[in-house]
């Protein structure tokens, strides 16, 4: 089995991960395991099924097209992410569902003397985003206990009973 087919056949978790945080940022006023995060931007989801290739993108606040689409089995393949850290630090960036790649990342704003410590605005740039990235880990390892744990089934129904009331938007 080659790279890329491993990764098409795995691409389901991300999918469900990217769907888990839709739904918990939803229900939960945004607080997913005391990380604040929203989906922003944008979101784009491809049919499931292998008759149909059709893609759909949807902007802007509510996503109303996007719920409805996930009721009729459409997979998110990616959304825009926006985490808010320490009350004010923003990041925002798409995080897509095969490689869980985080791209278009923007981090809060650096303010260093570049004439004291040239080398310090590269360092904490570079700080930024392994902070950002070690938050969608923690987040990717909860949900991964979550959905091998017992507790799936109950949380499954939950988010499975949202994904339908999609159609009624």
């Amino acid at each position: 089995m080659d790279t890329i087919q491993a990764m098409q056949e795995k691409e389901f978790l991300g999918n469900d991960f990217l769907l888990w945080l839709w739904f918990r940022s939803s229900t939960h006023q945004g607080d997913i395991l005391g990380i604040e995060l929203s989906l922003s931007k944008k979101i784009i989801l491809k049919a499931d099924d292998q008759k149909s290739f059709g893609t759909i993108s949807c902007s802007g606040s509510g996503f109303k097209e996007a719920r409805h689409a996930l009721a009729d089995g459409y997979k998110i393949t990616s959304a825009g992410i926006t985490i808010t850290l320490d009350g004010d630090d923003v990041y925002s960036f798409t995080l897509d569902s095969m490689c869980l790649d985080i791209s278009g990342l923007k981090c809060p704003k650096v303010v260093m003397d570049d004439e004291e410590d040239p080398d310090g605005l590269f360092y904490e740039k570079i700080g930024l985003i392994s902070k950002i990235r070690d938050k969608v880990e923690y987040l990717f390892n909860s949900f991964i206990e979550l959905r091998l744990s017992e507790g799936w089934s109950g949380d499954f129904e939950v988010l499975s009973s949202w994904v339908r009331a999609g159609k009624d938007l």
